[in-house]
């Protein structure tokens, strides 16, 4: 049995620049690796087929799992035909949240597959969590990335930046199709601030400076259908916080704190109120 951390990422920043011809979107993205994390474990059985197990109702077990499309895209790549596996997931990334956790699954598989089977071709790796899903690759990779194209075309980000975050949820998923729909509708675009900005902060490790230049321009769309996640920004920048901004298509809200205990002392006060809180920070490593 082999086990490996399914880290979930924010986007600092997230611009939609055009609607693909495949119907996807050309993105810009600031993306960052975060410590809130699942954790999935591989062991192989003698059944000959994969099955997967989780301590969580809300996610399918079947061929709709991210996890089962990056095993099959792994075995198809390799010429893999020994699939007998078990795969567990237990679940901490809130699910439908902006925050990749399906992505951070089926990455995280990825890797405890190449480490079974000892394959180390980065490239090859990258290429069966492109064909996997678009927050696949950098989640594969993890650290901080520019990522562009369907997410899956990335510029690395090397920094040392600290940073003490919350990241919350309080309110019920949203699809991301929908939310793009209605993105694409909208007559004028949001304006935001400029990626050079947030780089900048990065290479600085300024994380006050960082957390004024986070933009996402997908925010007033998903306020639109959940009017809630106004509420818990406000709720993050009471306690305290530098900024806050949703993550992805939401409705995930994150916060970046000036230190650790402010961050923690946040957790503590939204949880009072059943609000889903999560005290994280940056992950700055690689992860192949």
């Amino acid at each position: 049995m082999i086990l490996d951390r399914a880290y979930a990422k924010i986007n600092l920043t997230l611009d939609v620049l055009s609607k693909r011809p495949d119907g996807y979107h050309e993105i810009e993205s600031l993306m960052q690796l975060v410590s809130l994390h699942d954790t999935v474990t591989l062991s192989p059985n003698s059944v000959g087929t994969l099955r997967q197990f989780s301590d969580s109702s809300l996610i399918p077990l079947d061929a709709r799992n991210i996890c089962y499309k990056a095993a099959m895209n792994f075995f198809d790549a390799f010429g893999i035909t020994e699939r007998g596996f078990d795969v567990t997931l237990e679940k901490h990334i809130p699910v439908s949240a902006g925050l990749g956790g399906g992505s951070a699954d089926g990455a995280a598989l990825i890797r405890l597959l190449a480490n079974y089977f000892g394959i180390t071709d980065r490239s090859a790796l990258l290429d069966v969590a492109a064909r996997t899903g678009s927050d696949v690759p950098f989640c594969l990779v993890g650290g901080s990335a520019v990522c562009r194209g369907r997410g899956e075309e990335m510029t690395d980000v090397l920094h040392f930046t600290r940073a003490d975050l919350v990241i919350a949820k309080n309110c019920t998923g949203l699809s991301t199709p929908l939310i793009y729909s209605l993105f694409d509708s909208l007559e004028e675009k949001p304006s935001h601030s400029s990626l050079s900005v947030s780089l900048e902060a990065l290479r600085r490790a300024d994380a006050a400076m960082l957390a004024g230049s986070v933009f996402n321009v997908m925010e007033p769309v998903s306020l639109s259908q959940r009017p809630k996640i106004a509420e818990l920004k406000e709720a993050l920048l009471r306690a305290g916080a530098l900024c806050a901004l949703m993550s992805g298509s939401g409705p995930s809200v994150f916060g970046i704190f000036p230190d650790e205990k402010s961050a923690k002392d946040c957790v503590g006060v939204l949880r009072k109120q059943k609000i889903k809180a999560y005290y994280a920070s940056f992950v700055n490593k690689r992860l192949i």
